[in-house]
This record gives C-alpha cells, sequence and structure tokens, in this order.
C-alpha cells in the first residue's frame, strides 16, 4: 500500500521494503477504533481500489483515508495520483512498466 511496496517477479515476491517514516511516531499500527471506522467507512472500496485489507495501513496512512468523505474521494485521489507520477516517470522517459521511452 502507501507504506509498502512489494516487487514481484514471477508471480513471487523477490523483496519487500519499508517505506514508511517513523521520525514523528513509533506508533506502526493504528488504534483499533480507527481500524473499525475506516472498516465501517471505507473498507469495500480500500479492498477495491489497493487490493488491501483495510487494517493493513500504518496509523498515518489510516488517519489520511479517514479524512475522505466517500469512497469516490478516495478513488478520484487513487487516479490523480498514478496520473501524476505517470507524468513526472514519462517526462524522465521511464514507461510505467519500467521500460524507456522513445
Amino acid at each position: 500500500m502507501i507504506g509498502a511496496n512489494a516487487q514481484v517477479l514471477v508471480g513471487g515476491v523477490i523483496s519487500i521494503v519499508e517505506l514508511a517514516n517513523r521520525a514523528r511516531s513509533h506508533r506502526r499500527k493504528p488504534d483499533r477504533r480507527v481500524t473499525v471506522l475506516l472498516e465501517a467507512r471505507h473498507g469495500d472500496a480500500i479492498r477495491e481500489i489497493f487490493q488491501i485489507d483495510p487494517a493493513a495501513p500504518i496509523t498515518k496512512e489510516a488517519q489520511y483515508l479517514i479524512g475522505f468523505q466517500s469512497a469516490d474521494e478516495i478513488r478520484n485521489r487513487s487516479l490523480a495520483a498514478k496520473q501524476e507520477t505517470d507524468r513526472r516517470l514519462r517526462a524522465k522517459g521511464i514507461d510505467r512498466l519500467g521500460g524507456e521511452t522513445g
């Protein structure tokens, strides 16, 4: 998800890299009430959009996701982020699949 990146090669995970910044908070797992609220508000959307369990996000990610009012807001923000990443990679001559462009 946002806090973890798994590289996959021929159907198997070859590495997992933690991207979370622990400098401000040493708590990785959100409070139970936050997890329950996230499941109630956006559980299906999180499974659909990110293909993860709503209990998977770390504290900061869960707090960020709780702030969205609807699943459509999450979808739109996710799409905008993907488009921005794609635009930046293409500007560097890299396509989304990791190959060179042009």
